[in-house]
């Protein structure tokens, strides 16, 4: 486990995740970096090491990105991910309110 000191945006990707469940770098990237998925993943990595975040990846497969999570990985993970994809690219456009969800 590493050590690093959490900063604004760190606190922003969490609580951004535990609101949407799970979600993919790019996502996080788009909302979170100005698009650099590679910034992204540095930072990701950290927060990973730091057991700040987790990350999983669909059968381990090393063609596929990872999503990142708090807390356990949500079992319904494609749907929370479709969400938060979703979130990202309509946030993009038009400022966003609130988000409800439709079950807790």
């Amino acid at each position: 486990m590493t050590n690093i000191k959490i900063q604004k945006r760190d606190e922003q990707i969490k609580s951004f995740l535990e609101q949407f469940r799970i979600a993919d770098v790019d996502t996080i990237a788009k909302l979170f970096f100005n698009g650099s998925t590679q910034s992204a993943s540095k930072r990701l990595l950290k927060l990973v090491d730091a057991n700040y975040l987790h990350r999983w990846r669909e059968d381990n497969n090393i063609l596929l990105k990872y999503s990142y999570y708090v807390g356990e990985r949500p079992k319904n993970y494609k749907h929370s991910q479709m969400l938060s994809r979703i979130y990202a690219t309509i946030s993009s456009e038009v400022q966003i309110v609130k988000v409800f969800r439709e079950y807790e």
